[in-house]
Parts: C-alpha cells; sequence; structure tokens
C-alpha cells in the first residue's frame, strides 16, 4: 500500500494521478469528497477505485469502476425528511442553499423534490456564497419567519453556524434548524458551539457514527480495541474500516476465485458482491443528534430506505 498526498486545492487531485497510475494499483481508495471523488473519471480505466464519503447523485453517473462506501444525497435529503415528518408534522420549511459546494446543492435539490411530491407546494429556498454567511441579506421570509418555519441548512459548517446564529437572535421563538455531515463534528466546528442561542435547536442528520448500536459498529469497535488497546473516538476510522472491509470481504466471497488478474477479480468482486447486495457495506442508518443550550445528545435514528424511524437507545 502507498499513500499519496495532495493539497485543499480541488485541482490538485489531478497532480498525484500520474504518480499513482505509474505504480499500476490494484485498487484506489479515495478521495473522500465528491468534487475531487468525480474529476478522477477521465483519468482511471479499469481499477476499482472507491471514495470512503462522496455523496454527490453524479456518483452513480461515473464509470463502472467507481464506488462510494456513503449512500448518495438522495438517501441524506429522504432523511432529513423522514425525520421531519416524524417530528414536526405540519410544519413548513425554508431552504438555505450554499450555491458553490456541489452537494449543498444536491441534497438540496433531493429534498425539494422529496418535499413537493409529498406535499405539494415547494419550500422558500435562497441561496447564497461560501464565505458571505456574515454579510448575506436576509429575504423577508427568512428574517420575518420567527421560527415557525424549520429551516434547512445541509450546507458546509462555517457558514451553516454564521447563519443560525444570526437567524436565531430575528426571533423571539425557538428557530429549529436541521443540516446534515456538512456541518461536521460537534467538537470541530462553529455549528456545535452553538448551544448557548437561547433560541435555538439543531439536528444534524448524518450517515455515520460510533453512536449506531450496530453489529459492524461492535465489531470495528471490538477489533480496535484490541489492536490499539483502547476504544476508538472518531468515526473516521470507521469509515476507513468499513471502506477496507467492504473491498477485502467482496475478493473473498466473490473474487478469489475468478480466473483473472488480482486488479480484474477485486472490480468483478465488487460488482458481484453488489450485485448481491445492492448496499453492499453502506451505512443505511442515519444517526440524529440534537444540540441544544450548550448540550449535544444522540438523539434518533432514521432509515430513508425502510422508513423506520426511533428514538435512540442502545443496549450494549
Amino acid at each position: 500500500m502507498i499513500r499519496y498526498w495532495y493539497s485543499q486545492e480541488p485541482l490538485s487531485i489531478i497532480d498525484t494521478i500520474p504518480a499513482v497510475m505509474a505504480w499500476k494499483p490494484d485498487v484506489i481508495i479515495g478521495p473522500r469528497d465528491s468534487n475531487k471523488f468525480l474529476m478522477l473519471s477521465s483519468y482511471i480505466q479499469d481499477v476499482l477505485t472507491i471514495s470512503p464519503f462522496a455523496t454527490s447523485v453524479a456518483v452513480s453517473r461515473m464509470p463502472k469502476n467507481f464506488f462510494s462506501i456513503t449512500l448518495s444525497d438522495v438517501f441524506g435529503a429522504r432523511a432529513i425528511y423522514n425525520f421531519i415528518n416524524w417530528k414536526f408534522p405540519g410544519r413548513d420549511v425554508i431552504v438555505l442553499t450554499e450555491a458553490d459546494c456541489k452537494s449543498c446543492n444536491d441534497i438540496s435539490e433531493e429534498f425539494i423534490k422529496i418535499w413537493l411530491k409529498n406535499k405539494h407546494s415547494k419550500p422558500y429556498q435562497q441561496y447564497y456564497i461560501s464565505q458571505q454567511g456574515s454579510t448575506l441579506k436576509l429575504e423577508d421570509a427568512i428574517k420575518n419567519n420567527n421560527g415557525e418555519k424549520i429551516i434547512i441548512i445541509a450546507n458546509n459548517a462555517h457558514d451553516s453556524a454564521v447563519l443560525m446564529a444570526r437567524i436565531s437572535q430575528l426571533s423571539d421563538k425557538e428557530t429549529i434548524f436541521i443540516g446534515g455531515d456538512g456541518w461536521g463534528s460537534w467538537k470541530d466546528t462553529e455549528v456545535g458551539k452553538l448551544g448557548n442561542l437561547t433560541n435555538y435547536s439543531g439536528y444534524h442528520v448524518v450517515p455515520w457514527g460510533l453512536e449506531l448500536c450496530t453489529e459492524d459498529v461492535k465489531k470495528f469497535e471490538k477489533n480496535y480495541e484490541k489492536r490499539f488497546k483502547r476504544k476508538p473516538n472518531n468515526k473516521l476510522s470507521y469509515i476507513a474500516y468499513q471502506t477496507a472491509m467492504s473491498i477485502i470481504s467482496s475478493y473473498i466471497q466473490y473474487g478469489n476465485t475468478l480466473k483473472r488478474t488480482t486488479k480484474d477479480n477485486l472490480l468483478l468482486g465488487y460488482k458481484l458482491a453488489l450485485a448481491k447486495n445492492k448496499y453492499w457495506y453502506n451505512p443505511i442508518d442515519y444517526l440524529v443528534y440534537k444540540i441544544h443550550s450548550n448540550k449535544n445528545v444522540t438523539y434518533a435514528i432514521v432509515n430513508p430506505i425502510t422508513n423506520h424511524n426511533y428514538i435512540y437507545h442502545c443496549e450494549q
């Protein structure tokens, strides 16, 4: 295994490709974000290439050697819709969309489609450009909302936090915000530090978390503790583990007996695994975290596939 580094600059991923392909890899893991992952389709052929976290709906239209372990923004939008319909039936919504973020646009557009199909009315929507949350002129529908409508901000953490702080101060009633994984970790980002705002509750709907009480999580925690002599405390380690296990398991179960090269067997084995189970190693239960009055709790589980939703509990 060889690790290659690239910078935050979006096009920097292209500069690493010649060195990667010169190594003649049998499988490629990464990058995690959609914008960079989508760039690879013109440069990599016939090599199993997996992103741990690319959620853009465009991933499904990439060549059939590209896959993501995380379900697309279609499922993230369904999870958000299911949660609202379950916990806040009858409440209308406003959608704020970060215009220059592909995944933010994808999840907003998919959410609006689902809402329109089920509620027969289109939510109010305002766009903004990233890093302009502090200067954005809020439209009257948002300024005068006064906590009546739930505000969807399924965007990146910094501007989401700035807008949540601004909007909640305009209301004398509690404002409810709902976002997706772009909010990042409560511990690391601005969104998680807004809990001291008295008129604010935030619900963070995400596909990955160590709090999930599933056999996959329990198995990972057992193996991690055995290897490192401590419990895991970062969900990124679990995402990396599941990504690797999706490749190893598909090869052992389906690719190992094929009479081709290792590279071909890895790719064909992965395709056979997906043919058998289209949610191969995908997390299908979405965690909902709630933050209010400076407290963050694991609140609920929503499933965008089965529509099975429940208040969080975990018996170890």
